[in-house]
Order: C-alpha cells, then sequence, then structure tokens
C-alpha cells in the first residue's frame, strides 16, 4: 500500500531476502518469493495457473546479479520514468552550509497536555483487552492444521507475525497463511474448483441464508432500503474503562454471562474526544432497522463450530459484544436525527454473520435491552 502513496517520487530498497532453498529443496512460507512486488517486479511473464508456486521455482535460479538483470530491463523499458541507484555504503550528513541555525531559546509549554483526548474506536478499545480468558475446558480448541474442506479451510491473509496457534487466537482467529493454500492447489485435479470459484459459491449461500427463519435474506433487501458501510463519528465526554464494564457486567442489562466475563477483562485508557466507525451493512426491514457485521474468523472445520455456545464464546472472546452495542447507538442516533416519529421499537436489532458457518449455522443475533443502549449513551455523552 505504501508503493501507491508517494506523490512525486518513491524509493524502494530491493533484493535476494529469504530466497535460500531449505534442505528439501523447498522455500520458506515468508520471503521474496512471497510478496506481491516480487510477482509484479518478476513473475509476470511466468505461465501457468500457479502463480506463487511458479515463482518460487524461478526465484531459486536467480542469484543477486540475475535480480538486478530483471530489474535494469524493467528499467530500461520504462523510458526514464524509473531507475536503478547503488545502496549507500554510509548515512547522508544532515548539516551544511544551508542549514538553518538552531534556536537560541525553544519556547516552554505552560499548560498541561490531556493524553485522553483522541479519535477511538471499537477496534482501539478492544486492542488493549486483558488476554487471560475463564477457563474453558470443555470448549477444546479445535486443530487449525485441519482446516476443513471448501470454504471452511478457505485462507486468512497472513499476519505480519509468525502464524498463530490455535490457544494464540486473534481478532481473524487462527491464521493460516497463502502458500499452504497454493500447494494443495497444485496437486488438484482439473474439476476442483478454484479459490475463486469457491468464495463466490460461498457468498451466493450468504446472501441467500435466512437469517430469522421468516425469510429474511440479504439477497432479499430492498436497495432503497440498506446503508452499506456507514460511517459514524460522535463526540466522547470521558469513556472510563471502569464505569464501562459495571455497565456491561449489570446481570440487570441482560447480557449473556460470557460478554459480562469478557467485559470484567477489558482494559484501555480513558477517552475523551470522538468515538468513531464504519457499520457494514444497517438495512431496515418490516419498519424496524438492523446492523449486520460480517465476519471471517476461523473457528474450526465444519458447520458446529459456528453455535450454540462455541458462538457465543468466540463472541465474548473477541468483544464483538462492545462492538454491536457502540454500533447499535450509533445507529439510533441517526436514527433519531433522520426519522421524526422514530421509537425504539423500530431498532431491531444486530446479526452477526460468520461466513465460514454458514448456512447451516453461523448467524448471530442480539436485541439488546433499550436500558443498556441507554446506559451508554449516557456514558459516551455524560461520561457517567
Amino acid at each position: 500500500m505504501a508503493l501507491t502513496r508517494a506523490r512525486d517520487r518513491l524509493w524502494l530498497h530491493w533484493g535476494p531476502v529469504d530466497c535460500r532453498p531449505k534442505k528439501d529443496g523447498s522455500l520458506g512460507e515468508a520471503g521474496l518469493h512471497s510478496s506481491a512486488l516480487a510477482w509484479l517486479l518478476h513473475g509476470r511473464q511466468l505461465p501457468g495457473a500457479d502463480a506463487l508456486g511458479e515463482l518460487a521455482e524461478h526465484l531459486k535460479t536467480l542469484g543477486p546479479a540475475d535480480l538486478r538483470g530483471e530489474i535494469e530491463r524493467l528499467v530500461e523499458a520504462s523510458q526514464g520514468r524509473m531507475a536503478v541507484q547503488p545502496l549507500l555504503e554510509q548515512e547522508s550528513s544532515a548539516a551544511g552550509e544551508r542549514r538553518a541555525p538552531a534556536p537560541e531559546q525553544l519556547a516552554s509549554l505552560q499548560r498541561s497536555l490531556h493524553s485522553a483526548w483522541r479519535i477511538g474506536s471499537f477496534s482501539g478499545l478492544a486492542a488493549g483487552m486483558h488476554m487471560e480468558a475463564p477457563d474453558r475446558d470443555h470448549l477444546a480448541m479445535p486443530d487449525a492444521s485441519e482446516p476443513g474442506g471448501g470454504f471452511f479451510a478457505f485462507p486468512v491473509a497472513p499476519a505480519p507475525a509468525p502464524a498463530c496457534t490455535p490457544s494464540s487466537r486473534t481478532g481473524r482467529g487462527a491464521r493460516r497463511p497463502w502458500p499452504s493454500w497454493s500447494r494443495r492447489r497444485s496437486t488438484a485435479t482439473a474439476s476442483t474448483p478454484t479459490p475463486g470459484e469457491i468464495a463466490r459459491q460461498q457468498l451466493q449461500r450468504v446472501i441467500e441464508t435466512d437469517l430469522d427463519g421468516n425469510g429474511l435474506c440479504l439477497a432479499g433487501l430492498e436497495p432503497t432500503r440498506r446503508l452499506p458501510e456507514l460511517g459514524f463519528t460522535f463526540p466522547v465526554a470521558n469513556l472510563d474503562v471502569q464505569r464501562l464494564r459495571a455497565i456491561l457486567g449489570d446481570p440487570a442489562h441482560g447480557l449473556p454471562a460470557p460478554m459480562r466475563e469478557a467485559a470484567a477483562r477489558l482494559e484501555f485508557d480513558s477517552l475523551k474526544g470522538f468515538l468513531k466507525g464504519f457499520i457494514d451493512l444497517s438495512f431496515e426491514h418490516e419498519g424496524r432497522w438492523y446492523i449486520a457485521d460480517y465476519k471471517s474468523n476461523w473457528l474450526g472445520p465444519d458447520a458446529g463450530h459456528y453455535q450454540g455456545e462455541r458462538l457465543l464464546q468466540a463472541l465474548a472472546g473477541e468483544h464483538y459484544y462492545l462492538q454491536y452495542l457502540i454500533y447499535l447507538v450509533a445507529l439510533r442516533r441517526f436514527l433519531r436525527q433522520r426519522l421524526a416519529d422514530f421509537d425504539e421499537r423500530q431498532l431491531g436489532g444486530a446479526y452477526y454473520l460468520f461466513l465460514r458457518g454458514m448456512p447451516q449455522a453461523g448467524v448471530y443475533f442480539a436485541r439488546p435491552a433499550d436500558s443498556l443502549l441507554d446506559a451508554l449513551d449516557r456514558l459516551f455523552e455524560e461520561g457517567k
């Protein structure tokens, strides 16, 4: 993404990184061969459908001089828009005749700075969560090395850090990098669906899934009654984690027990400023307004891992309950501004759609109590 941001000029350091084959002749999962830029610079002309596999084999045959040669040929074809320069062997100095003299006396700040003033979001609040979770031995984590078949095994983009184990979950579940998918596909028969075909087939099932048992499905929503990617920003007076825990943990507000337990582990610095976010989908159905959020988390190799207690624990473990509560408060404020006759009965609730488990499972619906939404609204607006 950084390569698209330069306005006038871009300097890029490029060279052989982790290109040496292992003892068995294969390349590691991370390295030059697994990057999109390597394919752009060295693999665009390679034939065949297994792009990553062919790129890896091609790079194994190239040394540093060969890599430079391919880059120089690319530069020659750029008609002067690109150039290859030698790497500087020493740091440049900022000192010189044109450098401005240092100020004699720096101004001193006469007031205190409030670090709590910032723009926050659900992701920022949840990122500081305490990572210890209650003991739940009866819910054994599935083995991520056995991802299942079809869309259950569809890969998640690799994380910057080493691949997570089942016990070290992230917001996207256990991660499995793309190269493993490519190796499986390279041995498949011609009749095996491609990743694109599998994704298209699954997404068609998702939009046709009956969400409420009465025929509500995404495919049937009227285009004029839906708002995709509804953005919101509202002021926050003083969002304190202790007050938030107390509200979420109050049994009178009706949050399920696993979510109340998770709320007790929330941890973040006090927030003054603004809370912002984007709701995947807001829509109206039979006079009521709902939100829908799409989740690609891998919870297990079959639909049984995307329902009941397991689904509830996934929502609690990733603090998604806090996300849909913030989103519903934002949607309710939006509707009050836009609909003169809006009342609480027109707020339908939140659908959280775990795409891998649908249509057999993976649908979670919540309609939080008005008392809970009211308490959160006051906390955001008044800080109490």
